[in-house]
């Protein structure tokens, strides 16, 4: 449970930006590896985060655009709960956070 809370703080920090209080709001370019989370829909909202700032789209449009497409559908629930989450500022540990996941991954394949 607590891999899939860590995931939902990272994400929360990308889609809900407009709430951090720091540098990380100002210039969120820092890419995500979609492989560090394991939930199939959080891999896809990490690669259309990237896609965003690759393109140097504002990643607000891109939640708005999420909410609105998924809105009605089964993915709904795993938007809101992603949405619930408190975002997370550089200084409150995203770039922590971001590492642990990484490392997390790194077990799972030595698991395998």
């Amino acid at each position: 449970m607590m891999q899939i809370n860590l995931e939902r703080a990272v994400l929360a920090s990308y889609l809900l930006i407009d709430l951090t209080q720091d540098e990380f709001k100002i210039n969120p370019r820092e890419k995500l590896d979609p492989e560090i989370f394991t939930l199939p829909f959080h891999k896809r909202v990490a690669k259309m985060i990237n896609e965003w700032i690759e393109a140097k789209k504002p990643l607000p449009l891109l939640h708005a655009i999420l909410q609105e497409k998924i809105e009605g559908t089964k993915y709904e629930d795993y938007l809101l709960l992603i949405e619930a989450t408190n975002p997370l500022s550089i200084d409150c540990g995203l770039k922590y956070y971001t590492q642990l996941l990484l490392q997390k991954r790194v077990e799972r394949e030595f698991e395998k």
